[in-house]
């Protein structure tokens, strides 16, 4: 049973680990591949090789990348271990990012944590999500992302 002096105590570490979270706005980058368009350019299936070699359109890729870019808004904590008493997630190290979403944001950031290529943008540094855990009592309320500095 909890007494007044742990309630306390709860309470004051629920205000410490809520006080290292902010709102703020990620953009969230992730690659498209098609076809390129010029004649007579793309990829062969045979070969696995382009069609043209001097093609202006793909750079001589045989296909173009546009990237999507979307933007959502969720909960950032830098860990900073030396600022916080509270213990942080495991495998969280000193540069990581603890990303809080909601619900229905899961679609795109699983579409960013499949595709290798793909990137978030977190307070103009360039991060990889690494992990995706659903969060809530009793339900799911939204999902935790743990994200590492991407080069």
């Amino acid at each position: 049973m909890f007494n007044p002096y742990d309630k306390v105590q709860n309470e004051q570490a629920l205000q410490e680990i809520g006080a290292g979270y902010r709102r703020s706005g990620v953009t969230l980058h992730f690659p498209t591949e098609t076809e390129c368009t010029e004649s007579g350019c793309g990829n062969d299936p045979f070969t696995e090789s382009k069609k043209k070699i001097d093609c202006v359109v793909c750079n001589e890729h045989g296909y173009v990348v546009t990237w999507n870019v979307q933007t959502i808004y969720c909960r950032v904590r830098w860990i900073d271990p030396l600022r916080y008493s509270v213990q942080i997630a495991a495998g969280m190290e000193l540069g990581d990012v603890l990303l809080h979403i909601r619900k229905n944001d899961y679609g795109t950031v699983k579409q960013v944590l499949d595709d290798p290529n793909a990137y978030i943008i977190v307070d103009g540094e360039k991060v990889r999500p690494t992990t995706i855990q659903p969060e809530g009592i009793g339900g799911i309320d939204g999902y935790g992302i743990k994200a590492n500095i991407h080069p």
